[in-house]
């Protein structure tokens, strides 16, 4: 039995997804720099993994938290995107229709913060203040040092303390 294969038209925008089924749930983006925004896509979808979705050209991208199996999943696409794009194509082939099915999202910048994203750079504030009450009183301790012995050394070593906080 010779294995049967049809040649089908390349897509640059193809998803590298065959699926039963493809639906988008929500889409969402944001500015992430002065240059450009990032875009995320709930994703839901039947009989395909959604892993292996990804887009020729886009620099930045990614899959986050997948959840389900290969029967049912869904996931969140997150992309990197110049400021002047307006609108997300791609498209993936439904394993169902055998067709390449193209799906088009308009791209609405919105002003508000979601909350896993005011802070892209999480910074453990309660280590660092006890960092900064450290190096304070080195540098005060060693200030009252060098009062008491007039070495230069302490003195260095109070001001690199008090730089560091």
């Amino acid at each position: 039995n010779p294995i049967k294969f049809e040649n089908t038209l390349s897509n640059k925008d193809f998803s590298h997804l065959v699926a039963s089924s493809l639906e988008i749930k929500k889409v969402k983006a944001s500015y992430f720099d002065d240059a450009n925004i990032i875009m995320m896509v709930e994703l839901n979808a039947t009989n395909t993994n959604l892993k292996s979705f990804f887009i020729e050209g886009i620099q930045k991208q990614g899959i986050e938290n997948l959840k389900g199996d290969f029967n049912a999943s869904s996931a969140f696409y997150y992309a990197i995107l110049p400021l002047s794009k307006t609108n997300f194509e791609f498209s993936y082939f439904n394993k169902d229709s055998k067709k390449l099915e193209n799906i088009n999202l308009k791209l609405k910048i919105s002003d508000d913060e979601i909350s896993t994203q005011s802070d892209l750079n999480p910074v453990n504030k309660d280590l660092n203040i006890y960092k900064q009450y450290t190096l304070w009183f080195l540098a005060i301790l060693f200030g009252a040092l060098f009062v008491w012995r007039k070495n230069y050394i302490i003195l260095a070593l109070a001001v690199v303390c008090f730089a560091l906080s």
